[in-house]
Protein backbone atom coordinates (compact mmCIF):
# COMPACT_ATOMS: atom_id res chain seq x y z
CA UNK A 1 0.00 0.00 0.00
CA UNK A 2 1.21 3.65 -1.28
CA UNK A 3 -0.45 6.17 1.18
CA UNK A 4 0.40 10.09 -0.84
CA UNK A 5 -2.05 12.81 1.06
CA UNK A 6 -5.27 10.95 1.98
CA UNK A 7 -5.08 8.73 -0.61
CA UNK A 8 -4.81 5.25 -0.42
CA UNK A 9 -3.05 2.83 -3.56
CA UNK A 10 -3.35 -0.36 -2.98
CA UNK A 11 -1.32 -3.30 -4.39
CA UNK A 12 -1.68 -7.12 -3.86
CA UNK A 13 1.70 -8.91 -4.71
CA UNK A 14 0.85 -13.18 -4.41
CA UNK A 15 3.09 -15.77 -5.72
CA UNK A 16 1.39 -17.37 -8.56
CA UNK A 17 1.88 -21.25 -6.95
CA UNK A 18 -0.03 -20.19 -3.71
CA UNK A 19 3.37 -19.72 -2.09
CA UNK A 20 4.74 -17.52 0.29
CA UNK A 21 7.22 -14.67 0.00
CA UNK A 22 10.14 -13.39 2.61
CA UNK A 23 10.32 -10.39 0.28
CA UNK A 24 7.90 -10.39 -2.60
CA UNK A 25 10.94 -7.59 -4.05
CA UNK A 26 13.06 -10.29 -5.15
CA UNK A 27 10.62 -11.80 -7.43
CA UNK A 28 8.33 -8.43 -8.30
CA UNK A 29 9.14 -9.23 -12.30
CA UNK A 30 9.83 -12.67 -12.67
CA UNK A 31 6.64 -15.01 -14.07
CA UNK A 32 6.30 -16.69 -9.79
CA UNK A 33 4.47 -13.32 -9.33
CA UNK A 34 1.06 -11.74 -9.73
CA UNK A 35 0.30 -7.87 -9.18
CA UNK A 36 -2.87 -6.79 -8.97
CA UNK A 37 -4.97 -3.56 -7.49
CA UNK A 38 -6.15 -4.35 -4.32
CA UNK A 39 -9.45 -3.55 -3.06
CA UNK A 40 -9.43 -2.68 0.52
CA UNK A 41 -12.35 -1.90 2.92
CA UNK A 42 -13.66 1.72 4.65
CA UNK A 43 -12.39 0.46 7.93
CA UNK A 44 -8.82 -0.52 6.58
CA UNK A 45 -8.21 2.80 4.67
CA UNK A 46 -9.41 4.67 7.57
CA UNK A 47 -7.35 2.79 10.05
CA UNK A 48 -4.45 3.04 7.39
CA UNK A 49 -5.21 7.30 7.15
CA UNK A 50 -5.24 7.38 10.68
CA UNK A 51 -2.25 5.88 11.56
CA UNK A 52 -0.31 7.97 8.91
CA UNK A 53 -2.03 11.14 10.56
CA UNK A 54 -0.84 9.92 14.02
CA UNK A 55 2.59 9.43 12.61
CA UNK A 56 2.88 12.39 11.34
CA UNK A 57 3.53 11.41 7.94
CA UNK A 58 2.17 12.55 4.23
CA UNK A 59 3.30 9.94 2.21
CA UNK A 60 4.72 6.50 3.26
CA UNK A 61 4.22 2.93 1.76
CA UNK A 62 3.03 0.57 4.28
CA UNK A 63 3.95 -3.41 4.12
CA UNK A 64 0.70 -5.20 5.04
CA UNK A 65 0.08 -9.72 5.31
CA UNK A 66 -2.51 -11.30 4.94
CA UNK A 67 -2.26 -15.02 6.71
CA UNK A 68 -3.95 -18.14 5.66
CA UNK A 69 -7.51 -17.08 7.73
CA UNK A 70 -7.63 -13.95 6.05
CA UNK A 71 -6.35 -11.89 8.89
CA UNK A 72 -4.62 -8.77 8.16
CA UNK A 73 -1.40 -7.72 9.50
CA UNK A 74 0.33 -4.36 9.94
CA UNK A 75 4.13 -4.59 9.78
CA UNK A 76 5.90 -1.21 9.09
CA UNK A 77 5.63 1.43 7.31
CA UNK A 78 8.30 3.34 5.03
CA UNK A 79 8.38 6.44 4.85
CA UNK A 80 10.60 7.45 1.93
CA UNK A 81 9.47 3.84 0.50
CA UNK A 82 9.33 3.23 -3.29
CA UNK A 83 6.34 2.38 -5.03
CA UNK A 84 7.47 3.23 -8.59
CA UNK A 85 8.11 -0.34 -9.04
CA UNK A 86 4.78 -1.37 -8.32
CA UNK A 87 3.15 1.38 -10.98
CA UNK A 88 5.24 0.16 -13.54
CA UNK A 89 3.38 -3.17 -13.68
CA UNK A 90 0.10 -1.96 -12.50
CA UNK A 91 0.07 1.59 -13.95
CA UNK A 92 -3.78 1.75 -12.60
CA UNK A 93 -2.69 2.71 -9.92
CA UNK A 94 -1.51 5.81 -10.59
CA UNK A 95 0.62 6.74 -7.77
CA UNK A 96 3.18 9.08 -9.54
CA UNK A 97 0.24 11.80 -10.56
CA UNK A 98 -0.90 11.42 -7.19
CA UNK A 99 2.61 12.05 -6.01
CA UNK A 100 3.20 14.73 -8.45
CA UNK A 101 -0.48 16.20 -7.26
CA UNK A 102 0.78 16.52 -3.64
CA UNK A 103 4.07 18.35 -4.70
CA UNK A 104 2.44 20.54 -7.36
CA UNK A 105 -0.33 21.62 -5.15
CA UNK A 106 1.02 20.80 -1.15
CA UNK A 107 2.44 23.13 0.88
CA UNK A 108 6.25 24.06 2.02
CA UNK A 109 5.65 21.99 4.99
CA UNK A 110 4.44 19.04 3.37
CA UNK A 111 7.45 19.18 0.56
CA UNK A 112 9.68 19.77 3.30
CA UNK A 113 8.71 16.60 4.76
CA UNK A 114 8.95 14.67 2.09
CA UNK A 115 12.33 15.72 0.75
CA UNK A 116 14.07 16.34 3.58
CA UNK A 117 13.96 19.09 6.53
CA UNK A 118 17.00 20.08 5.35
CA UNK A 119 16.04 22.15 1.97
CA UNK A 120 13.64 23.75 3.75
CA UNK A 121 14.74 27.04 3.65
CA UNK A 122 15.59 26.89 -0.30
CA UNK A 123 12.20 25.98 -1.08
CA UNK A 124 10.71 29.38 0.51
CA UNK A 125 11.66 31.28 -2.77
CA UNK A 126 10.02 28.23 -4.95
CA UNK A 127 6.95 27.18 -3.32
Amino acid sequence: MTVIGRTVHAAKITKRDGGHFVDARMFIESLQTSVEIAHIDAALESALLALMEQAGLTYGCLDLVVDRFGVIHFLEVNSSGQFLYIEQLVPELRTLASFASLLANGQEKIIARLLGRYINEGLRGIV
